[in-house]
């Protein structure tokens, strides 16, 4: 509908140009630097909306590896407090001397671990979409794991 609406006024125009030329209203040299004008604006605004999406898409995917990057940090830094934890925790052989022997561990705070799901939700567009939900199972796994060690730690302080 609205092609044909710009199909009827472009015919509409070059018939207007062509009976004005042909009765010589105007010459030659207007229409041509009416044309020139026309063609300039029109690829100027093409050219500007161009520039302008591509700016977009780059933001965009540049927002989208932030995002990834981030929540690889924190699962880097998630994973390497677990280790050190299971390494304290081997240096106690037997379930007993784990449970009873080993001393209270003061771990620091890990409030800052967590994934922004927001930033991340446009995994939900992609391939494999329970990235997500596998994220948030492990996030809620580590915090799990250092409440769990938080308790025991003032259970034996």
């Amino acid at each position: 509908m609205r092609l044909s609406i710009y199909i009827l006024a472009s015919i509409a125009l070059i018939l207007c140009v062509y009976f004005s030329y042909t009765s010589n209203i105007i010459e030659m040299k207007d229409i041509a630097a009416s044309a020139l004008a026309l063609v300039g604006t029109f690829f100027g605004a093409t050219f500007a909306f161009r520039l302008t999406e591509r700016k977009e898409y780059l933001q965009l995917h540049q927002n989208r590896r932030e995002s990834l990057n981030k929540a690889i940090f924190i699962l880097i830094r998630q994973l390497n407090a677990v280790h050190q934890l299971n390494l304290e925790i081997e240096k106690h052989s037997g379930i007993y001397k784990k449970a009873f022997n080993m001393q209270a561990l003061v771990s620091p705070p890990y409030q800052d671990l967590y994934h922004d799901f927001e930033g991340l939700s446009f995994i939900l567009e992609s391939d494999n979409p329970s990235l997500i939900f596998e994220l948030t199972t492990q996030q809620e796994c580590f915090h799990q794991t250092m409440s769990s060690l938080s308790f025991r730690n003032e259970f034996f302080y």
